[in-house]
């Protein structure tokens, strides 16, 4: 299964530096993602998942800029191309593309690999950290006593 997306933001685009360490700040909360597959040698067994020795968080972050005059059709076909693309499955199986060059929205991020739905779920658009607790101090999704 393939899963990407594409999410635009408005504001000036912020350094790809920034980027990087909030993604880099964020993959201990999910291993998986310095993870790939090892396949089982003759088909033996289901694929498993390992740690990644050679884990290069370079490799799964990529900055690219749209062609004059940037528009929306400009950045739907930039996407295919992208989501066409196979992922390498030596490596662990994501990506993440900052896209600048929008002429409506300065900033686009073309997502893909399972990447889509975590990048969306801890991240706000501005790229800044964020306390992923409640107004009540608990964890989203923690248990809640129903008589409080």
């Amino acid at each position: 299964m393939h899963i990407g997306g594409v999410s635009i933001f408005e504001g000036p685009a912020p350094p790809f530096e920034r980027l990087e360490e909030m993604v880099g700040g964020k993959l201990d909360l999910v291993p998986r993602y310095r993870q790939k597959v090892r396949f089982v040698p003759l088909g033996l067994g289901r694929p498993v998942w390992v740690q990644d020795p050679h884990f290069n968080l370079s490799y799964h972050l990529r900055h690219s800029a749209l062609p004059r005059p940037g528009t929306e059709e400009v950045l739907r076909k930039t996407a295919a191309r992208i989501f066409a693309q196979h992922l390498d499955r030596r490596k662990p199986l994501w990506e993440i593309w900052m896209v600048e060059g929008l002429s409506e929205r300065p900033v686009g991020a073309a997502l893909q690999g399972s990447t889509t739905a975590w990048l969306t779920a801890s991240r706000p658009p501005t790229l800044m950290t964020v306390d992923v607790r409640g107004r009540s101090g608990r964890r989203p999704g923690a248990n809640v006593d129903a008589r409080a």
